[in-house]
């Protein structure tokens, strides 16, 4: 297991869904003693390039925090399909 996070837009920290993802990963990290990469966007079209570069290093599962990456997450995983 590879786990991987790519927060939305508002960033880790943003009082909303980020931060309660990234509360989760900071939690499974320390129970478990398995890193989690994590990625913060500045602009939407870096969604694509995020979830690609985690899929080509192997990182599994992926989360997508937020509905704005569903484009890029549709894309990557027909491209990546095994």
């Amino acid at each position: 297991m590879k786990p991987a996070v790519v927060y939305g837009m508002g960033g880790k920290f943003d009082k909303s869904f980020n931060e309660g993802v990234g509360n989760g990963a900071d939690r499974f990290k320390k129970e478990t003693n398995i890193a989690v990469a994590e990625f913060e966007t500045s602009n939407e079209t870096q969604f694509e390039q995020a979830h690609r570069r985690f899929a080509q290093r192997g990182q599994d599962p992926i989360v997508a925090v937020g509905f704005s990456q569903a484009v890029a997450l549709e894309k990557v995983a027909k491209d990546t399909e095994r």
